[in-house]
């Protein structure tokens, strides 16, 4: 089971849904809609209901999607070099690409989702190197999520992707006291904007990105 509609933005503009919309609705097909749904009406306009100002009514019901297809290719690389002296650097790379499109309903065409929004992005990918002694760890990591394509809006518009830095470093100190500073996001790295149809929508993917910005933490431990 899932969704047909990603979301309602851009429903009425894709012949895809046609089959999906009910278009300038009568004010009895909407009532008999409000009187079937087990929470009735939801006004999220802000507005008076009235009828006549219903412009259409979305089916996203969840339901049997006829077909979905995945295809990918996943890349890790991993090296370690001894330096000497209990010591050691190691290089880490993981990269994926990911395509995958449905069929909503028999005889309708296929829509791609990987790479589009509120889908996975086609490209992820994240690298670094740890570096480390008996007493001092050093380790630096790049993630990087990829773009997709804003189809909610005509004609589609690119969003970028989002690259985040991440450093940790942790110190042994005597009478087994560690000591560790970790930045995630440290370049305070944001999601890139996305179209929305309301002041009340979130305006950035939020099933790919995050919005948190740079975290900074310091740890003490002492271990018996």
């Amino acid at each position: 089971m899932a969704p047909p509609l990603a979301s309602s933005t851009g429903a009425l503009t894709n012949p895809i849904y046609a089959q999906l919309v009910t278009l300038n609705p009568t004010a009895a097909q909407q009532a008999q809609l409000i009187a079937a749904s087990d929470i009735g009406l939801q006004n999220a306009s802000g507005g008076t209901y009235i009828p006549g100002n219903v412009v259409a009514i979305l089916d996203g019901r969840d339901r049997n999607i006829a077909k979905q297809r995945y295809q990918g290719v996943d890349f890790a690389a991993r090296y370690q070099m001894p330096l000497g002296q209990s010591q050691k650097l190691s290089i880490n790379a993981d990269i994926s690409w990911l395509g995958s499109k449905q069929q909503l309903l028999p005889n309708l065409p296929w829509i791609q989702l990987a790479g589009n929004v509120f889908y996975p992005p086609h490209v992820k990918g994240r690298a670094g190197a740890v570096y480390s002694s008996s007493i001092f760890t050093l380790a630096s990591f790049v993630n990087y999520t990829g773009g997709v394509t804003d189809t909610q809006v005509t004609p589609n518009r690119w969003v970028s992707g989002m690259t985040t830095v991440d450093l940790n470093t942790r110190i042994r100190l005597p009478h087994a006291i560690e000591l560790a500073v970790n930045a995630s996001n440290l370049f305070n790295a944001k999601p890139s904007n996305i179209y929305t149809a309301s002041s009340y929508s979130t305006p950035y993917d939020t099933t790919n990105y995050s919005p948190i910005g740079r975290f900074l933490s310091l740890t003490i431990s002492k271990g018996w």
